[in-house]
């Protein structure tokens, strides 16, 4: 459950890209369209950072639960920016595209690190699936309740369904209990 949240959220900064940041700041849309190059720029540097700190044998349940937590309070901030400083909740939405970048692989890696090599292959297909449907049904929600993909209703809704995802990735990493011994 986890997969498909993630993805809907990603998908409502990334679809609408150009969108906010063109409404936030009241810009041409020409120009406006550069804010998808930034997305994907933050893309990279989030998911380079967080190589990184896989490198420094920082656990994948730590970075994810960390930095998706942190993502949901400055979504949140972005919202409740918006309309006063909007400068200040631009700054907020990039470092949450930062925070959120590396979450994909970390979830799919943490989901198949479960299975055998030889069921993960069968599996990764159906999980792939499952975000595509989480990234077709959240930004649509989300417009439906907030009806403006730069309006604060967006980025608070965006917000609290990112603040599940950690949730829901420790609630999954939990060790399997053992099976009960039959008396």
């Amino acid at each position: 459950m986890a997969l498909p949240l993630y993805v809907g959220v990603e998908t409502v900064l990334s679809g609408w890209s150009a969108v906010i940041p063109g409404r936030i700041l009241a810009v041409d849309p020409g120009i406006a369209a550069l804010g998808t190059s930034a997305f994907w720029t933050l893309m990279a540097l989030g998911r380079f950072g967080a190589a990184t700190l896989r490198r420094l044998a920082v656990p994948p349940t730590r970075i994810l639960t960390t930095a998706t937590c942190v993502a949901a309070v400055l979504m949140a901030a972005a919202g409740l920016l918006v309309d006063r400083a909007p400068g200040w909740a631009l700054g907020s939405l990039a470092a949450v595209v930062v925070l959120l970048a590396p979450s994909y692989g970390l979830i799919l890696g943490l989901a198949l690190d479960r299975l055998d090599p030889a069921r993960s292959a069968a599996v990764t297909g159906a999980l792939v699936a499952c975000g595509a449907v989480g990234g077709t049904a959240i930004p649509t929600l989300i417009l439906l309740i907030g009806r403006d993909p730069a309006s604060e209703t967006t980025f608070l809704v965006a917000a609290a369904l990112c603040a599940l995802v950690p949730l829901l990735v420790l609630v999954a990493a939990r060790p399997p209990r053992p099976a009960a011994v039959p008396r």
